[in-house]
Parts: C-alpha cells; sequence; structure tokens
C-alpha cells in the first residue's frame, strides 16, 4: 500500500474519515501506562488507511477530538497520546495544557504594549524587558 503524508495547511488538506480513524486508535489507549506515541498512531494509520499525518495535522486532529469533549491527553515531550483514565490524568494534562495558553497570552500581551518602530534599537538587549507586573498579570 503506498502511504501519503499528509502535509497541514488548512482542514481541507486532512483527508475524511481521519479524526474517526485516530479515534479508533487512542480509544483503546487507556491511562498513561498505554500511551501511544506519534509514530506509533502514524504506523497504524499508514498500515490501515494509507496515510501518515505530519506534526500539525496530527495535533490539528487530535484538537478535533477534543472539542468533542473526548479527554484525549499527551505526555510530555512527545511521549505519546492516551485517553485519561482518572481525574488526577485529567488534572495534571489540564494544567500543562493550559499553561500553553497562558505562555501565549503573557506573550500577547507585551507585544501588544507595543514598542514603536522608531523606538527599535540596535541590539535586543538594549530593551527594557518588561516585568510580570507590568503587564498586568501578577
Amino acid at each position: 500500500m503506498n502511504v501519503r503524508k499528509i502535509i497541514y495547511n488548512t482542514d481541507k488538506d486532512i483527508p475524511s474519515g481521519t479524526e474517526r480513524w485516530l479515534y479508533s486508535i487512542v480509544k483503546n489507549c487507556i491511562g498513561a501506562e498505554n500511551a501511544i506515541t506519534r509514530d506509533g498512531v502514524n504506523k497504524l494509520l499508514a498500515q490501515y488507511h494509507g496515510i501518515e499525518l505530519d506534526e500539525r495535522a496530527l495535533r490539528r486532529v487530535v484538537e478535533k477530538i477534543r472539542n468533542r469533549g473526548i479527554r484525549l491527553a499527551d505526555l510530555e515531550k512527545g511521549g505519546g497520546l492516551f485517553i485519561c483514565n482518572t481525574e488526577e490524568e485529567f488534572r495534571e494534562f489540564k494544567l500543562r495544557y493550559c499553561s500553553h495558553g497562558y505562555t501565549i497570552m503573557r506573550t500577547a500581551r507585551a507585544m501588544e504594549k507595543g514598542i514603536p518602530v522608531e523606538q527599535l534599537t540596535e541590539s535586543l538587549e538594549d530593551l527594557e524587558r518588561p516585568q510580570a507586573v507590568q503587564m498586568g498579570f501578577l
């Protein structure tokens, strides 16, 4: 079987059925101890459906599954995907997951304060780094 590599640019790039196929794989990975690696997911997708997802495509399909309310978590540093078996597993995942949003919001706030073009300096080190208090987070 020829394997087609899916490169994500828009949702149109992801073949119909991919969400269902990924769910059929991870629904059997209950609990962190049974997590399946992203490589493992791609091997199964290639074997049974003839596709392999790039990192962005896989993240997008995982997001779609999560948006249906499925507690599909991942281990840190790409260690694998699994369905949370306990509230504790879900809380640990949720803390890590939400911290990404906090980091993004903090960065957006710093950028919102903005440095006008005329105040740009030759070196990044010449710029004063705003403190968290200045950005209104503490």
